[in-house]
């Protein structure tokens, strides 16, 4: 057997995908063997080899860790427009306040001073109920908590502010001079331009506030039956008549982006995970199992923990093929990939690395337990049947037990010479690597 994919050296802190684990936490073998082999040999069935039924012979698919899971990519779309939305309501709110700020040394000697200051305390009212709707978004994402329920409130606060505006600029503008009025209006203009850009992502909540700060105004210069009020007016008309297209153009772009970003990080996460992943048994492929083995192998190394490689083949998988048909070996490999899903610790990597051949590497284990672990998926496959609607039927493996302080390609070919030893010696047992009998490897 080929090692060439498992030579390549794997540098120290790589990653791969959230697959490797801390060698330090895998708990004892030894521990874990004994925690279900402790009983009578006549109980070993049904301690270890529960029987296995087509349905758990499937590869994992959705709602695994290991494969991604997006259904509803339109709510994540929603979920990243009211995500843009209170990231920018918060300086939203302040320029908010500010704007007022800013009107009230040309109202103060024009207006009654009172009315201005109930104004502005409705102004700052709202804004104060914005930015704690803003901290209710900044708690909720923090913790995990579904915010769709923050976009309802804050669209009846936002609706509130805006009236606010537009209703008090309207009537404020009936009190003051034409010069003052295009000044209030000016400010109107640019707070409806400035809700445009903000709020661009959610088509209703811009016209909503849009309508609500330039309606009352546009109304009143329309009504007055003053020329130049207008012409005032119509030009706020033709600026709100602007907004519905545009708004619609700025809205339909930016959910048509976050929709293709999250096709694509799925098209992405199912390409990566399709690279190191076999699709017909859902372990590891030859590539991804030798990049995982070697780097787990080579802190071990280091660590001065033991490990151990146990090497698998289907025997005579060519007669199943031939005689049941491709179907049914692939059924066999599946049943295969499951069993050793459900022998091995969470900790330890299997992987499918040939047509019919698997390998697996125990990491802190030495040759005793790795062939009691051999032993035991040996037996729980001997014992358990492939079932087919047409019926069941057997399969057993030979297996190649390699221990030692090499590299994973090593341990690969060590094992690969118990495994033909094992096959010589008439199939279906578990022999180990042994120098003196498989002749020495002349590799370190």
């Amino acid at each position: 057997m080929s090692a060439d994919l498992c030579s390549q050296p794997i540098p120290d802190g790589i990653s791969t995908n959230g697959a490797s684990r801390t060698v330090t936490a895998v708990p004892s073998l030894r521990d874990f063997l004994s925690q279900d082999c402790s009983r009578p040999e006549q109980q070993y069935r049904s301690c270890v080899a529960p029987r296995i039924t087509i349905s758990q012979c499937a590869p994992p698919r959705e709602g695994t860790p290991s494969q991604p899971h997006r259904q509803d990519f339109e709510a994540e779309a929603r979920a990243d427009r009211l995500r843009l939305l209170y990231r920018q309501s918060f300086s939203a709110a302040l320029i908010n306040a500010a704007s007022a700020l800013l009107l009230l040394p040309i109202l103060w000697p024009h207006l009654d001073q009172m009315f201005i200051l109930g104004w502005l305390g409705a102004i700052f009212l709202s804004c104060a109920l914005r930015l704690s709707l803003f901290l209710g978004y900044r708690r909720s994402e923090h913790d995990g908590t579904s915010f769709f329920s923050l976009e309802r409130p804050y669209l009846a606060v936002l609706s509130i502010s805006s009236l606010v505006w537009g209703l008090g600029c309207a009537w404020m503008m009936s009190q003051v001079p034409i010069l003052h009025q295009a000044i209030i209006y000016c400010f109107l203009i640019g707070m409806a331009g400035g809700a445009i850009s903000v709020y661009s992502a959610i088509q209703t909540l811009v016209l909503t506030t849009v309508a609500a700060l330039l309606l009352p105004a546009t109304a009143w210069l329309l009504l007055r039956g003053d020329a130049n009020s207008g012409f005032l007016g119509m030009g706020g008309t033709l600026f709100l008549l602007s907004t519905i297209p545009a708004t619609k153009i700025l809205a339909n772009a930016l959910h048509y982006s976050f929709l293709l970003n999250h096709q694509l990080q799925e098209a992405t996460e199912l390409a990566e995970l399709s690279a190191r992943t076999d699709f017909l048994t859902g372990l590891n492929n030859r590539r991804h199992f030798c990049e995982m083995a070697a780097m787990q192998a080579e802190f071990c190394r280091r660590q001065r923990y033991p490990i151990s490689l146990i090497l698998l083949d289907v025997d005579d998988f060519k007669k199943i093929n031939d005689s049941k048909g491709h179907h049914s070996g692939d059924l066999a490999l599946q049943h295969l990939s499951t069993i050793l899903r459900q022998s091995i610790r969470s900790s330890d990597i299997c992987g499918r690395i040939g047509g019919e051949e698997f390998a697996v590497l125990l990491l802190k284990a030495d040759l005793g337990d790795a062939e009691t672990m051999a032993e035991r998926i040996r037996s729980t496959i001997d014992n358990n049947p492939v079932e087919t609607k047409g019926g069941g039927f057997k399969i057993t493996v030979s297996v190649g037990v390699a221990t030692g302080d090499f590299g994973v390609e090593v341990l690969l070919r060590m094992a690969d010479k118990a495994l033909y030893r094992a096959k010589e010696a008439g199939r279906n047992q578990v022999c180990q690597y042994s120098s003196s009998v498989d002749g020495l490897l002349g590799v370190t």
